[in-house]
């Protein structure tokens, strides 16, 4: 019966860590979603019923498409998995079999290369 009551605990964290994960999600995107509505001249920028800006974009996620591709393989991997697919850096630390330091430097790597990507396209 014990064995029962540990599964049962078990599945229970999992679903309640889930629903932490999910909620705060949410909130980033509502947080971009705030920034974007605080910052009109976001909104010039990417205007789909203006012919440049819709080229300036789709060049913008080409170029950054790009640099996700040109990341090493092994940090490129790390960075969709905690940045795309949401994953956690503990969660990606033992899927990988690799310590959760390594995940963190990895996607620092990453995003300080797309930044630079980023920020050269937007200068």
């Amino acid at each position: 019966m014990e064995n029962v009551h540990s599964k049962f605990a078990y599945l229970l964290k999992c679903v309640y860590n889930d629903c932490l994960q999910y909620l705060k999600q949410v909130q980033k995107f509502n947080d971009y979603i705030e920034y974007v509505n605080e910052n009109h001249d976001l909104h010039n920028l990417y205007d789909n019923n203006n012919p440049l800006s819709m080229i300036v974009s789709f060049e913008m996620i080409d170029e950054i498409r790009h640099a996700i591709e040109a990341l090493p393989p092994k940090c490129k991997e790390i960075f969709l998995l905690v940045r795309i697919e949401g994953y956690s850096n503990q969660e990606v630390a033992l899927i990988l079999g690799i310590s959760v330091n390594t995940v963190r430097t990895q996607v620092s790597i990453a995003t300080d290369k797309l930044q630079k990507c980023i920020g050269y396209l937007i200068k």
